[in-house]
């Protein structure tokens, strides 16, 4: 073990699972004498890189310790250290569980353990959660989603496409430079699927069935696909359907733009419904600021669009919002403040806003309706939203927007979406690895009505309105039209 600067860490443990693989593991341990409060995160991306060493997104280790909390820190099974291939999720549940009961039983742990991280690292916390160990006190799951066919697909089943051929890719690359089995990986299986990384054409080109290195590196790929409706193989893994067995509280961060940010809203509606525990119920909090879900889209500023020196997730004070919680649900400091339990940044006003909860409790919703003459494929076409609905049939329905509003107007944007035979490439931002940041759109989906199947409509912005109020939070749609719509 390593002293460095008042902190002991040790890099050489290996933490034995129930079929005795045994999973590489760092332990940051406090000065002094335990046993501690003990804090886990587990991760498919290197237990000693920046992902969570260092990440604003994420709390601060060093802080965790100097704190009072003994940090564990792992490679799931299949990456860095632990051996075998990355199989996503199939091990995700019985390896924390596992983890949580060596950690239970170590001398330095005082029974209380609390789990972070975020995206991929969110999935084994919300599973574990759903089996409810009681050494397990509180979770702080960011970017995530409690329930992995959300995570994928919607809940419509449409795949998300660039969330996940982008990450398969990336774990296709990781599992072919990993020993195997059955003998050496060919490397052009490597240079193939790290090529298509560098090209969103070819990665994101269709039948999967074509991509041999991709399936080769990820086999998973492929069999997830071959699941494209909610059926038993993604109900055994939907920690939220287990909603009311939960009975730890959480700490959800997403941002506005985050691939995952209805999912993180949907964990902390259901759990503050139906948590299995009055703790899991009242003591969820919920922080949304102005950020992207990769690494560079949580400054707060986007080629279109700054959000100024509070949109940074660094402004934000995630380390203080995790010691709060930690502090509430480990340390039994019924005293301590928790701070609100919702925190929103407000885009247009650009400023933050404490809430007591969401939706929140002055929300009302309204229906705006989509219309044109038949040339809202483009930015200079006649698309509009409306208040009133149309005159129509069934069969020619308008596509509604559902807007989720209150207080005074700060600033509105639309979108929809183009035929599903002919689709429009979103706006990629190569800083971020994402499509999913505030872009000027208009300027890569232009079609002429001789080859756009159907109208399509454009982002628009209404006008303020004197007694309208400020839009908050994430627009859904609903209806049908000629492309076959688009649902909410």
């Amino acid at each position: 073990m390593e002293n460095r600067m008042g902190l002991y860490i040790d890099t050489s443990v290996a933490v034995p699972m129930r079929d005795r693989v045994t999973l590489a593991t760092d332990l940051w341990q406090p000065a002094g004498t335990g046993p501690w409060p003990v804090l886990l995160a587990r991760t498919p991306y290197g237990r000693t890189s920046t992902v969570h060493l260092g990440n604003p997104k994420l709390p601060d280790i060093r802080a965790l310790v100097d704190s009072g909390y003994l940090v564990v820190v792992q490679d799931v099974r299949g990456t860095g250290e632990s051996p075998g291939l990355m199989e996503p999720h199939r091990f995700d549940q019985s390896d924390t569980v596992d983890t949580l009961a060596w950690i239970a039983d170590q001398d330095w742990c005082n029974g209380s353990v609390g789990m972070w991280g975020a995206s991929y690292m969110g999935f084994p916390q919300w599973q574990a959660a759903a089996l409810a160990p009681p050494v397990l006190r509180a979770i702080a799951p960011a970017m995530t989603s409690a329930d992995i066919y959300r995570a994928w697909y919607s809940s419509q089943g449409a795949v998300s496409q660039g969330t996940l051929f982008n990450w398969s890719a990336r774990m296709a690359v990781a599992n072919l430079s990993r020993p195997r089995s059955d003998g050496p990986p060919d490397p052009r299986d490597a240079a193939s699927v790290r090529a298509a990384l560098e090209d969103v054409d070819t990665l994101y080109s269709l039948p999967i069935a074509h991509q041999d290195a991709l399936l080769r590196g990820l086999p998973w790929l492929g069999e997830m696909l071959a699941h494209p409706d909610y059926d038993a193989y993604w109900k055994r893994l939907a920690a939220l359907d287990h909603s009311s067995a939960i009975t730890a509280p959480a700490l959800n961060v997403t941002g506005w733009y985050d691939v995952f940010a209805r999912e993180v809203v949907r964990s902390y509606t259901t759990m503050r419904r139906s948590g299995g525990s009055v703790s899991a119920r009242d003591g969820q909090q919920l922080i949304i600021g102005p950020w992207g879900h990769g690494d560079g889209a949580d400054l707060g500023v986007f080629p279109d669009r700054s959000f100024g020196p509070a949109g940074s997730v660094k402004a934000a004070a995630i380390t203080p919002a995790h010691l709060r919680f930690y502090d509430r649900w480990l340390k039994g400091g019924v005293e301590v403040d928790p701070g609100a339990r919702v925190r929103i940044f407000v885009m247009g006003l650009d400023r933050w806003r404490e809430e007591d909860d969401w939706p929140l409790p002055d929300t009302r919703y309204e229906d705006y309706f989509l219309r044109s003459a038949g040339r809202a494929n483009s930015a200079e076409g006649d698309g509009q939203l409306h208040r009133a609905p149309p005159t129509t049939t069934a069969a020619t329905r308008t596509p509604t927007i559902r807007s989720i509003r209150s207080r005074p107007w700060a600033e509105r944007h639309w979108a929809s979406t183009d035929s599903p035979v002919q689709p429009i490439r979103p706006m990629w931002n190569a800083a971020t690895t994402s499509s999913a940041t505030p872009a000027n759109h208009s300027r890569n989906r232009w079609r002429s009505p001789a080859t756009s199947p159907s109208p399509c409509t454009c982002p628009r912005r209404e006008q303020p309105a004197p007694s309208a109020a400020t839009p908050l939070g994430l627009t859904g749609m609903a209806g049908s039209a000629s492309t076959g719509g688009v649902l909410r």
